[in-house]
């Protein structure tokens, strides 16, 4: 509210005032959350806004932004080696893998989310969903230093909008 602006929850100050339902409240305490938390994504019609928790304050939804210029069709590791993007894209559509199988590894720059699991997101949003499992691995040197060797690639930053290409065919 003091900024008149959208503020990403990690860049609230202390003292900061935020607006809910009843009034307003001072920001007290901020800490970031780590681990693996299950989230729930929604769509809202026209501004995206939506009110949580039991003050009511207001959110905006935010896209997590893909962190890598090019990937490969085919998952390496995990549960879905072997297979590809719209092989687990359309496993997801017809109900067969669910959205949490495809935990997505986060991190937070300049107020934006990167994932790290480039090949997960994309099978998400092939499949016109959005990642359930969001684990927050911000300030972990091995991946802080994957993720800025990526992004290098890239040019630095990429916007909410970017979608990295599929080498080797795959749309």
């Amino acid at each position: 509210m003091d900024r008149a602006a959208f503020v990403n929850t990690g860049d609230l100050r202390l003292g900061e005032r935020v607006k809910h339902f009843t009034g307003t409240s001072r920001v007290v305490n901020a800490e970031p959350l780590r681990g693996e938390h299950r989230v729930y994504n929604l769509e809202v019609h026209g501004e995206h806004v939506y009110r949580v928790g039991c003050l009511g304050l207001l959110v905006h939804n935010a896209k997590i932004r893909f962190g890598q210029k090019g990937i490969s069709p085919t998952f390496r590791y995990g549960e879905f080696a072997g297979r590809t993007i719209d092989e687990v894209a359309a496993g997801l559509r017809s109900g067969m893998i669910k959205p949490e199988q495809l935990p997505i590894m986060v991190i937070k720059r300049n107020g934006a989310l990167y994932t790290l699991n480039n090949r997960s997101l994309m099978a998400l949003r092939k499949a016109g969903m959005e990642p359930t499992r969001i684990v927050n691995v911000t300030g972990d040197k091995f991946f802080e230093c994957q993720l800025t060797e990526r992004l290098a690639e890239i040019g630095g930053e990429v916007g909410p909008d970017f979608i990295p290409i599929i080498r080797g065919g795959g749309n």
